[in-house]
């Protein structure tokens, strides 16, 4: 049976309906269109607020990776680096962190997923940026005034769009 052939089916079914079944169909209709742009609106809404968030908690992050990598990026202590970047361990959603110099040299890194690596340095503004699946962060590290490298976090936006589905979901719930 073809779309058209349930629709013109559903067309006479509401014809023979009577007034008090139409206006029955008629507030459930609305009350149904009404929930599903509440949840829209409130996810929206969540999406949003939670990707405020990611962006404080990350900039936080960083400017403390940045604050403690200082003296070993100054020193070139590459070991050093490596163990500060490896405190991102515990963060699930830090797919990898990388600490360049002033001329783009990989000084250290933490890489989530065996065989991955950290992405050649660029020249991109400093601070965050969202992609489809991923925010990039960027935070300058500074001694005395003077950038000498910077931080690169790059983190998957998995936590962000499970607590946004989940909030869709609950409101259609209610």
């Amino acid at each position: 049976m073809s779309v058209f052939h349930l629709v013109e089916a559903a067309r006479r079914r509401f014809r023979r309906a009577t007034i008090r079944q139409k206006l029955i169909l008629l507030i459930m209709l609305v009350v149904l269109v009404a929930q599903l742009f509440t949840a829209l609106n409130t996810m929206l809404l969540a999406f949003y607020r939670e990707r405020g968030r990611l962006v404080l908690s990350s900039t936080a992050v960083a400017q403390v990776v940045s604050a403690n990598s200082t003296a070993a990026l100054a020193f070139r202590d590459t070991r050093a680096l490596n163990e500060i970047l490896a405190s991102q361990r515990p963060r699930p959603n830090v797919l990898f962190s990388c600490i360049y110099d002033e001329a783009g040299v990989l000084m250290g890194s933490f890489v989530r997923e065996p065989g991955a690596a950290c992405p050649p340095a660029d020249n991109d503004a400093m601070g965050g940026r969202f992609h489809l699946t991923q925010l990039t962060f960027r935070e300058p590290i500074v001694l005395e005034g003077r950038r000498i490298g910077y931080l690169l976090i790059v983190t998957n936006l998995e936590e962000l769009y499970e607590r946004v589905v989940g909030t869709g979901v609950f409101v259609l719930i209610i």
